[in-house]
């Protein structure tokens, strides 16, 4: 049996790979044995059978692209963290005046945007039309709050992104603790100094 991709875009960032099904005359063909009835009744099976394959193959051959991010910026206390899309990143440690810079891998970096993502799709990631208004009130904590304790944030930057994402490592630690150890694994997985304050 022969096969035909045909690609076709439903959507933005959504491409569905639709595969064509063309029996030839010779895998039609069932043995002189078989009676009439029979290779009907087989051929209004495949018939009915086809839309399903293409059905099944169309599912799996989805693909939701990520956007691009240009360069991610993160920012916990006393230290400022970006890098971009090609891996070169730099930092620099405000408390000592040190700062330096980096190389992550194509591999690393696909990491670290895999690890990240979910933060971005979070319903509390800011938009670009509310980061200044957050950076100047800051945000809101509805448990137990702790000072002293700092934060992290992300910031996306890319063609069609601007989101923030910030935590209060202060606001009902036990609650968010998973969320949080995850956020400090991330941080710890770049070559950078360790920050000034950060459980």
């Amino acid at each position: 049996m022969d096969q035909r991709p045909l690609s076709r875009r439903v959507g933005a960032g959504l491409t569905v790979d639709f595969w064509v099904f063309r029996a030839s005359k010779a895998a039609g063909r069932l043995a002189t044995t078989c009676k009439h009835s029979t290779d009907k009744r087989s051929s209004i099976m495949q018939k009915r059978m086809m839309p399903i394959f293409a059905l099944a193959v169309a599912i799996v051959g989805c693909k939701f692209d990520k956007p691009v991010v240009e360069r991610l910026e993160i920012s916990v206390p006393g230290l400022a963290i970006l890098i971009d899309r090609k891996g070169n990143g730099n930092f620099k440690q405000s408390s000592t005046g040190k700062s330096g810079r980096f190389l992550l891998s194509a591999d690393k970096w696909d990491a670290l945007r895999d690890r990240t993502e979910p933060f971005r799709l979070s319903p509390d990631t800011i938009p670009s039309s509310k980061i200044l208004e957050h950076l100047m009130h800051g945000s809101r904590c509805d448990g137990p709050y702790a000072t002293d304790n700092g934060g992290i944030s992300f910031h996306w930057i890319g063609p069609s992104l601007d989101q923030y994402y910030d935590v209060d490592y202060g606001c009902d630690r036990e609650r968010y603790k998973t969320r949080n150890d995850e956020l400090r694994s991330i941080l710890k997985s770049l070559p950078v100094p360790e920050p000034d304050r950060l459980p």
